[in-house]
């Protein structure tokens, strides 16, 4: 009888553990009104789940911070229905990430628009490495750098892969996302329609880091001085696997020393990757990049079975979208010329 409930005491104690381990999810505007609320109300490993198709707006719902515990913050429908809006307010963050946190801190599926702040507009990660996956940062402003996103001062890799940075603009440096005395991973990303006015970095910047640039799309980006597409500053790294065309500015990278089994094609001024015949130089031939669609026509040099693609792997972000027209490539203002 002793052992039989010194049993039962034992199991009843494991499945109290149990239970105090597993995660809660949060749902805002369900559970708590605003999405800060629901990150003040979350313990290490929950879930803030944003349920609400509806934009979230004002007080509570931007400038979020989260400096306390590793969380997940989710948009239930996805980034395509679940947007923090900004407003294009003064000094107004969508998401800052600090206090040292981890790949353990999760943004996922979620929109930020029309934010405006210094060093990062949509998002801003000081001393953390969170992961950021499956988010669109779009038309967010930087009086700085990195106006889509900045990563600055972690202790371990900020992961960034399958977000969509679009119509971004910083000041100085990095339009699109700046890695910045830290490590970043960047895997399976668009960046389209970027603009740094300062030193460079239309898409990408690194500054004293290490930086990993991989499967990515990298379309009409614009800086005013180098590295239209991605410019590295005392930075190791590589781009692998990546797209860049039709990119705007004096080169399409700077400083980047590592470039291997990428496409170029259309940049303005200097478009060679370096590394001979380690990249290729032909038409992407995206189904229709000024609608936005960035997806390959089925006879696309960056597909694994093309003949031309002599290495049998995929280049850029994104898959196959449609089949090759009847009509001819064209150059990027050949194209434009026939939206007129």
């Amino acid at each position: 009888m002793r052992t039989v409930t010194l049993m039962l005491i034992l199991s009843l104690s494991i499945m109290m553990i149990a239970s105090s381990a597993i995660a809660t999810i949060i749902r805002v505007p369900e559970d708590q009104l605003t999405i800060q609320a629901g990150i003040d109300a979350a313990a290490e490993g929950d879930t803030v789940l944003l349920t609400s198709s509806n934009p979230y707006v004002g007080e509570g719902n931007v400038d979020l911070v989260i400096d306390q515990v590793n969380l997940v913050l989710l948009g239930e429908l996805g980034a395509d229905e679940t947007t923090i809006d900004c407003e294009c307010s003064p000094s107004t963050v969508g998401i800052e990430i600090s206090g040292g946190l981890g790949a353990g801190t999760i943004v996922q599926g979620i929109t930020v628009v029309c934010a405006v702040g210094g060093n990062g507009g949509g998002i801003r990660i000081h001393d953390a490495s969170p992961t950021i996956k499956e988010c669109v940062l779009r038309d967010n402003v930087a009086t700085m750098n990195g106006a889509g996103l900045w990563s600055g001062y972690g202790a371990g890799v900020t992961t960034i892969s399958d977000c969509v940075f679009y119509g971004n603009e910083a000041t100085y440096r990095a339009g699109g996302l700046m890695i910045d005395h830290t490590e970043g991973l960047i895997t399976g990303c668009v960046f389209y329609d970027n603009l740094s006015s300062g030193i460079g970095g239309g898409a990408i910047q690194g500054n004293s880091s290490t930086v990993t640039v991989s499967n990515c799309t990298i379309v009409d980006n614009t800086a005013v001085v180098g590295g239209s597409g991605v410019h590295f500053a005392s930075t190791s790294g590589s781009i692998n696997n990546t797209i860049l065309a039709y990119n705007t500015g004096a080169s399409v990278l700077w400083g980047v020393g590592t470039t291997v089994h990428n496409l170029s094609y259309g940049n303005e001024g200097e478009g060679d990757l370096g590394n001979g015949d380690m990249n290729i130089y032909l038409d992407p031939r995206f189904c229709d990049p000024l609608g936005f669609d960035l997806t390959l026509q089925a006879n696309s040099a960056c597909l694994p079975g093309s003949p031309d693609n002599p290495w049998g792997e995929h280049i850029g972000a994104l898959d196959t979208g449609c089949a090759p027209p009847a009509t001819s490539s064209e150059s990027w203002g050949g194209v434009k010329a026939l939206y007129r």
